[in-house]
């Protein structure tokens, strides 16, 4: 089975949480994580560079990954789906990028830099830069 683009810079970006959670950095949940990622760009940090990722307040998901060297393309460079927040995580399904599987993540803000963990255990970090 082949891996999509993002589903390969994901994998690319494991970064293990390495310190314990503080209060100020907790996981973020219901009211909170819809206020973090509502409406808002969130640039997905790979070691090729960023995805900006854009959370529709009408929970509609896009995503762009042009740039991406061809090699690592093996869909679209432009993806759309639907978000949504369910038992405390972001959960996110794209029409084409990672096959088009749901995927939920729990969320850490500090500042502007989030640190997500989806439900597989995969981490990584992000940028929120748009409000």
């Amino acid at each position: 089975m082949k891996l999509s683009l993002l589903s390969a810079l994901v994998c690319a970006t494991v970064v293990a949480l390495t310190s314990p959670a503080s209060a100020e950095d907790a996981a973020l949940a219901g009211d909170d994580l819809r206020r973090t990622v509502a409406g808002r760009t969130i640039v997905l940090d790979t070691p090729v560079g960023g995805i900006p990722i854009v959370y529709q307040l009408s929970g509609a998901l896009s995503g762009t990954a042009k740039g991406m060297p061809a090699h690592l393309m093996q869909g679209p460079s432009q993806d759309h789906g639907r978000w949504w927040i369910a038992a405390g995580t972001v959960c996110q399904q794209w029409s084409t990028w990672l096959e088009g599987r749901k995927h939920c993540y729990q969320m850490r803000v500090r500042g502007k830099m989030v640190q997500w963990r989806r439900e597989d255990g995969r981490t990584g970090t992000a940028r929120i830069v748009s409000n």
